[in-house]
């Protein structure tokens, strides 16, 4: 490698370098030839070194004597929560596929024929209608289409402002 080197150490980089980490690899020996050759970098590592006396001297408060039951309580409730929702969804599955099964059921081999039929006939509707629209509505667009630009911005501006005012913060979350 050249001496001359063209970067600067990252935060993990210079971590590692101030907590002793680095395995004595060719590209380990780059990153400390270049952290006592560059101020910045030094800096950098010095500040890591400082933070970590700093919180060595703080004194760490107790941790209750439940508070691995407490977390390993509230992973549970979680769990627990997730297998409710889950069998809640499937019910609702079952319960909508046990009334399309009765509804057919109760159609009958012509009610179902007869709905089909219907089915197919305003989906022919709406083909056509996409045809139309195919054809009328690019004129019309570009036509109109810096007042139509404008209408929604004022319109939409406004509501998305209000929006994100309505829309609650999401809560912070203490174990």
């Amino acid at each position: 490698m050249t001496s001359n080197i063209d970067f600067h150490l990252t935060d993990e980089a210079a971590l590692r370098i101030a907590d002793g980490l680095l395995d004595g690899s060719p590209q380990d020996a780059v990153l400390a030839g270049h952290a006592e050759r560059c101020a910045a970098c030094a800096a950098l590592v010095e500040s890591h070194r400082a933070l970590a006396a700093a919180l060595d001297q703080l004194d760490l408060p107790e941790v209750p004597y439940d508070f691995t039951a407490g977390v390993l309580g509230r992973i549970e409730a979680a769990d627990r929560q997730r297998v409710r929702e889950r069998w809640l969804a499937g019910a609702i599955l079952g319960g909508v596929l046990v009334a399309a099964l009765g509804a057919l059921v109760a159609a009958g081999a012509g009610g179902l024929g007869s709905a089909i039929g219907q089915w197919a006939e305003l989906l022919g509707d709406a083909a056509k209608a996409v045809r139309i629209g195919r054809d009328v509505l690019p004129t019309v667009f570009s036509a109109l289409r810096w007042p139509i630009a404008a209408a929604t911005t004022a319109l939409a501006v406004p509501l998305f402002l209000l929006l994100s005012r309505m829309v609650p913060q999401p809560a912070t979350r203490t174990i």
